[in-house]
């Protein structure tokens, strides 16, 4: 399937998984925390952050901790783990995270086409801007987009772009790595690209991705 430049005017792209290999990363953090402060078995939060990845954090670590623990998070609960798992993210990424091969390549290339990058994710927002920093993700993105109340990746973020910039809805394509991002391309109405590796083509084509490519750089011959 080959798509033109001309339809896509921008790209929504996810972030962990798609544009840098963080997840075991961020999987063991999440482990530990809630070992630490709920003597919860490391293991049964690995499973539970795997199964219910790609949500905004608060919803994530509410369901690992119903999953694990046994009921939700109180708010000085979720804002305890949230930060010290901001932290222990933006250290150990920037120390051992690595962007998925050929990513700046294929983004630059990309902007070079005229198309728009924004980088849409559940990711904090003072995470991901440091991240991208570090990583020379922001000189090439128009925006850089994370979740919170009222402003969460899926329709929020394509609205936001649509409002801000002026874009149509066929304008517009989500490139992402798990189930949960091609449900929420589709529920927004855009063009879901779903990349490998943390899930293969099949279940990427049955969460409704209408495309699937293998690496960043294939958008540049299958899309653009």
């Amino acid at each position: 399937m080959k798509a033109s430049v001309e339809r896509f005017k921008a790209f929504l792209i996810d972030w962990d998984g798609t544009l840098i290999d963080s997840l075991p990363i961020k999987i063991e953090n999440a482990a530990g925390l809630f070992g630490e402060h709920f003597g919860v078995n490391p293991q049964d939060v690995s499973t539970a952050y795997r199964r219910h990845s790609g949500v905004p954090r608060r919803i994530l670590f509410d369901r690992i901790a119903t999953d694990c623990v046994g009921h939700g998070l109180s708010e000085d609960e979720f804002v305890e783990l949230s930060r010290a798992f901001t932290d222990r993210n933006r250290s150990r990424l920037a120390a051992e995270g690595s962007l998925r091969p050929g990513t700046l390549e294929a983004l630059a290339r990309l902007q070079k086409k005229g198309a728009l990058l924004f980088i849409s994710t559940s990711a904090a927002q003072d995470e991901i801007d440091a991240l991208a920093h570090h990583f020379e993700l922001d000189r090439l993105c128009a925006a850089i987009f994370g979740s919170k109340p009222g402003f969460s990746k899926g329709r929020e973020h394509v609205r936001h772009v649509m409002d801000v910039f002026g874009f149509d809805l066929e304008n517009l394509a989500g490139i992402g790595d798990d189930i949960q991002d091609m449900i929420l391309f589709n529920e927004a109405g855009i063009f879901a690209i779903g990349i490998t590796g943390t899930r293969s083509k099949k279940e990427l084509e049955q969460a409704g991705a209408s495309l699937v490519i293998d690496n960043t750089a294939e958008v540049i011959s299958r899309v653009a």
